[in-house]
């Protein structure tokens, strides 16, 4: 299957705010778009509340919503709405049809990646609002990614691609050579590809992608086999080759980011 990218985060170039409490203080708003994944926001009560996004008169297209691991959302209804007005008036938003089995609203199961992907076409709305009801204890949250899903045309040469793992540890060597290891966590899977034939005509979007990573922002991936995590590019550069015919190759090397 091709890989797909979201790279692009609406709420970086909107103005974002709580309705129905505040942030916690030490837990701000603007970690759910500060692109460190494992900084929490967390708001100040359990009731009913809404993350809501105004991006202005001249919205971007989006169609995807996802939020890293480790969240505690479990058991709480979660819906993604739009409007036009962008009051707090439930009669003035819509729940878009999502993709698969999902429901919109729905209740969230566990506390894994939440990735909704919406029926319809890429909607252009200017306000959009995660909300939230049924909360235990306060609801806390690391980044939510409102983007569009980019899936490349052009597919890498899988007879060179490689999907595995990058040790999360730390190796120490004494004076004297005794060695010892320190774990940082679980494993991060790391994917290698070769693009040999990326035409013209889908140069932009790889530009694209490359220009929004920028070296340390990371984005959502879906690889080849489906997996779908938070990454990074390794290198410090890239380069486009150009072959005849208009078609141009790529290598990438990508790690998760937790």
């Amino acid at each position: 299957m091709p890989i797909s990218v979201a790279h692009t985060n609406i709420l970086e170039a909107s103005t974002v705010s709580l309705v129905g409490v505040t942030a916690a203080s030490g837990y701000p708003l603007y970690r759910v778009y500060d692109r460190v994944l494992g900084r929490m926001l967390r708001t100040s009560g359990t009731g009913t509340q809404k993350i809501l996004v105004d991006q202005g008169a001249s919205p971007a297209v989006i169609d995807s919503l996802i939020i890293p691991a480790g969240h505690n959302l479990t058991g709480c209804a979660l819906s993604l709405e739009w409007s036009t007005v962008g009051d707090d008036v439930d009669g003035h938003w819509t729940a878009p049809d999502l993709n698969g089995s999902f429901t919109n609203p729905w209740t969230q199961a566990d506390a894994n990646l939440i990735f909704r992907q919406m029926t319809t076409a890429p909607e252009a709305k200017r306000y959009w609002r995660l909300k939230i009801a049924g909360a235990s204890v306060a609801p806390e949250l690391g980044e939510v990614f409102l983007a569009s899903l980019v899936t490349f045309q052009a597919f890498p040469d899988y007879s060179g691609a490689a999907l595995g793992g990058k040790w999360n540890r730390s190796r120490l060597e004494s004076v004297s050579g005794l060695v010892s290891f320190f774990a940082r966590g679980v494993a991060r899977r790391t994917v290698a590809y070769e693009f040999p034939f990326i035409y013209d005509s889908e140069l932009p979007a790889f530009q694209a992608w490359m220009d929004a990573w920028g070296g340390c922002r990371p984005f959502f991936f879906v690889d080849n086999a489906g997996n779908m995590f938070f990454a990074e590019v390794n290198e410090e550069t890239y380069q486009f080759r150009p072959k005849p015919v208009g078609v141009n190759g790529l290598t990438v090397n990508i790690t998760e980011v937790l």
